[in-house]
C-alpha cells in the first residue's frame, strides 16, 4: 500500500504501514473527522498489523487524536509514533500513553 489521501502520505516500511500527516491542524474537528474516515477506509481495504504515524508535520496532538491512537492499539493493531517533537513526547509521557504506544526514534 502506498500513495496519499487528503490527510496522509502512505508508504510501506518493512512490515509496517507508515502514515505521514500532510497537515498539522490536528485540533480541528473537521480534520479529525476526515482522519477517522480515511483510517477506517484504509484499514478496511487491507488488513494492517503494524501502523506507524509519522508526526514530523505535527506540532501538537489533541485528545481526540490520542484517542484515535489508543483505539487502534486496542483493536489489535500495533501502533508506533515516529518523529514526535518534545511537546508531543511530553503529552504522551504525562498521560502515560508512552507505556502503551511506542515512540520511535527514542530520544537521545
Amino acid at each position: 500500500m502506498s500513495g496519499s489521501t487528503n490527510i496522509f502520505e502512505i508508504r510501506q516500511a518493512d512490515k509496517c504501514t507508515v502514515l505521514t500527516f500532510l497537515k498539522s491542524n490536528t485540533w480541528d474537528f473537521k480534520f479529525l473527522s476526515k482522519c477517522e474516515d480515511e483510517l477506517d477506509g484504509l484499514l478496511h481495504e487491507q488488513p494492517v498489523k503494524k501502523l506507524a504515524f509519522d508526526l514530523q508535520n505535527i506540532g501538537l496532538v489533541s485528545s481526540t487524536l490520542l484517542n484515535i491512537f489508543v483505539g487502534l492499539q486496542r483493536s489489535g493493531i500495533e501502533i508506533e509514533l515516529w518523529n514526535a517533537n518534545a511537546e508531543v513526547r511530553d503529552v504522551l509521557e504525562t498521560t502515560r500513553l508512552d507505556s502503551v504506544i511506542r515512540l520511535k526514534p527514542d530520544p537521545e
